[in-house]
Order: structure tokens, then C-alpha cells, then sequence
């Protein structure tokens, strides 16, 4: 998973928790940052092959969160905006928005 793929995972996770529902792809391309919802349709598909989410193509809000163990993969939830990276042994943590 690349830095900017366990970002988007966690943006998912705290837009759901915040909205009761999915972002869709404009509502991720501001909250990231991105130009193009290209570019947010290759990390979400980067998250989906990873099994991290499922997308239905038929939705707006077609993106759903896979659980899965903490313990698995390479990097471990220590919540909303860190992540433990196994790997490197050190923390990402989410940049706050910028105004």
C-alpha cells in the first residue's frame, strides 16, 4: 500500500463515520487534493485490489470498507490519522487539511 493509498483508506474510514455513507470520487479528489478523478479512480482501484474495499461501478457511493485483521499486511491502524508501517518500523501520520 503507498502512502497515498493508506491515506485515502483513512479519509474512507472517517468520511463514513462522519457522513454515514461513502465519498464519491469528487468529494475524495477535493479532500486529497487531486486534480483529476483519474487519479482517485487508480487509488481506489489500487485499494480494491489490495481487498481493502469493494467498489460498485453502478453507485455514486459505491465504495464499501472490507474489514480485515489489524494484524495483517503492512501497515496497522493506530488510529483515525496514524499508521503503523512494519516495514520501515516507524509511523505515517495524516497531514491535517489544508485551507
Amino acid at each position: 500500500m503507498t502512502r497515498r493509498q493508506a491515506e485515502l483508506l483513512s479519509f474512507i474510514k472517517e468520511f463514513i463515520e462522519s457522513n454515514k455513507r461513502p465519498p464519491n470520487y469528487a468529494e475524495i479528489a477535493k479532500a486529497m487534493g487531486l486534480s483529476s478523478l483519474a487519479s482517485v479512480h487508480k487509488h481506489v482501484y489500487g485499494l480494491k485490489a489490495q481487498g481493502r474495499i469493494s467498489v460498485d461501478p453502478n453507485k455514486k457511493y459505491g465504495i464499501q470498507l472490507i474489514s480485515e485483521p489489524a494484524t495483517t499486511g503492512r501497515f496497522e491502524f493506530e488510529g483515525p490519522h496514524h499508521l503503523w508501517d512494519k516495514q520501515l518500523n516507524c509511523y505515517w501520520v495524516r497531514e491535517k487539511e489544508r485551507e
